[in-house]
């Protein structure tokens, strides 16, 4: 009822685009949440905090268009390879490698202490981090595929 509402009213173009700086803090926080599961006496400390840098320089970047009217923001919607993208990618690339790297390095360091793996192995978060790789990167595919597809119905 209120998608409904908001959808004739236009007041949805106002909050479109509002999931733009959710990857800006997921990966992050994906990768602390790994870096604690493979060391729980790890703390986070203040100089931790430059992760989140990204994120809040996102927010203020994207502040003017939160306050713009509905034509921008619809006009912003339907561009084709938007600039949060691109960005979004590359973060996600650098987090992924980052995380990647702590989950092999515990793997071996567990190899080096353990005889029986069983109880210390942490597959599941290389499966975690793989479900959110397909699940943050199926839009873009889906978007990709739409395009080609268009293109591809134009000839």
């Amino acid at each position: 009822m209120l998608i409904k509402i908001l959808c004739r009213t236009e007041l949805i173009l106002h909050f479109t685009q509002t999931y733009r700086p959710i990857p800006f803090i997921v990966w992050p926080a994906l990768y602390f949440y790994i870096k604690i599961m493979t060391n729980p006496s790890l703390r986070f400390h203040l100089k931790d905090s430059i992760h989140l840098l990204p994120f809040g320089l996102y927010v203020l970047f994207l502040f003017p268009f939160f306050l713009s009217d509905a034509s921008v923001k619809l006009q912003s919607a339907t561009s084709p390879v938007p600039f949060h993208y691109i960005l979004a990618v590359l973060l996600q690339i650098f987090y992924v490698t980052l995380s990647h790297r702590i989950l092999c390095k515990h793997r071996q360091r567990i190899k080096n202490m353990f005889s029986n793996l069983e109880k210390v192995k942490l597959d599941w978060l290389k499966n975690l981090m793989i479900a959110f790789v397909t699940i943050s990167t199926w839009p873009y595919i889906s978007r990709y595929l739409h395009i080609e597809g268009t293109a591809d119905n134009r000839r």
